[in-house]
């Protein structure tokens, strides 16, 4: 058996305990009960239906918690076929499935972000354990990602659940389990044909990033941003009409705002740091600009690399002319 496989296997069976047969079919109802009664829930299901055939953007905190608890019943769904590693028994995996998605901490990621991380390139190092900010993270995009096979069949990722597992008898350093949902959808038309939650193989951490590929390295690149020294992370609360909704139906209960979390750059990046200043190479024709860039810094104590983005800054002689188009990226 691989170490994916045991990753993936470790994480489902300490629940099965808790979940004998007889007790499944009883937490599936308790989740779909308390996730149908929810008012971000109908709301975004509002939303969906208003939208018909047409593309929704998530938009607001309201938005990424609302998709959240219809991921949460999109695994309970046996409509939604459920793909990947695991040989535990598929009603557990998306019971399981569903209850993490439930208690994952929501990232919104706005598309003009996304697509600038997702073109840069990742330097190969040896993934951390201290990667991820949140032992569950799901991640809600704005707008679906495409995503193509060598079959031609066009997919759109909806959202990503990335959960750390620690497994200490067959793989000691743990990893990330992934899971993904993914519609498949007609060229022409923007609504699903069919809705696939698809577990990856996990992210190993002590290995090396060039053996992973596709979504994988795309979270490592969206993790590099998030715990970069030029981004940070700040509290989005749902909107005050939602908040009065969740109040009202608690019915006297009291309810704490909930919030996602979006990641936003510091400072404008033409306000430069003293230190990229003051580095500027004497003896030169003038100055650039250095692009954004990923960085793997090596930490020897853990034999492990930190991933983090490094923001555009200017280089060289800043008191001559700006050179156009020269670019100089170092890893």
């Amino acid at each position: 058996m691989s170490e994916s496989q045991h990753i993936a296997d470790d994480y489902f069976k300490q629940f099965k305990e808790r979940f004998p047969d007889n007790k499944i079919e009883e937490a599936k109802k308790k989740i779909i009960k308390g996730v149908a009664a929810d008012p971000l829930f109908q709301r975004w299901i509002l939303k969906l239906k208003a939208a018909f055939e047409r593309p929704v953007y998530v938009q607001s905190a309201t938005d990424a918690l609302g998709e959240r608890l219809e991921a949460a019943l999109i695994a309970l769904s046996p409509e939604a076929k459920l793909e990947g590693s695991g040989s535990q028994d598929e009603e557990i995996r998306r019971l399981v499935i569903s209850g993490t998605i439930l208690r994952s901490e929501v990232f919104l990621i706005r598309q003009a972000i996304l697509d600038d991380v997702l073109s840069l390139e990742v330097p190969t190092h040896i993934i951390s354990p201290d990667v991820m900010p949140h032992d569950v993270v799901f991640f809600s995009f704005e707008e679906g990602q495409q995503l193509g096979n060598k079959e031609g069949k066009v997919y759109s990722i909806d959202w990503l659940c990335a959960i750390k597992v620690e497994h200490e008898e067959h793989v000691p350093d743990g990893g990330i389990a992934l899971v993904v949902c993914l519609e498949e959808a007609e060229e022409s038309k923007w609504y699903s044909k069919s809705i696939i939650i698809r577990q990856l193989p996990p992210i190993l951490f002590g290995k090396s990033s060039s053996e992973l590929e596709g979504i994988s390295l795309d979270l490592l690149r969206v993790f590099a941003f998030i715990n970069s020294p030029y981004t940070e992370t700040v509290e989005q609360a749902i909107d005050r009409p939602a908040y009065r909704e969740m109040v009202r139906s608690a019915k006297g209960k009291e309810v704490e705002r909930p919030f996602v979390r979006v990641v936003q750059l510091r400072a404008r990046i033409n306000q430069q740091s003293d230190e990229h200043l003051s580095g500027a190479k004497k003896g030169k024709d003038g100055h650039w600009w250095v692009r954004g860039h990923l960085r793997a810094q090596w930490y020897a104590k853990e034999a492990t690399h930190k991933l983090i983005w490094i923001q555009p800054f200017v280089k060289g002689d800043t008191s001559k002319p700006l050179l156009q188009k020269v670019y100089d990226v170092a890893r």
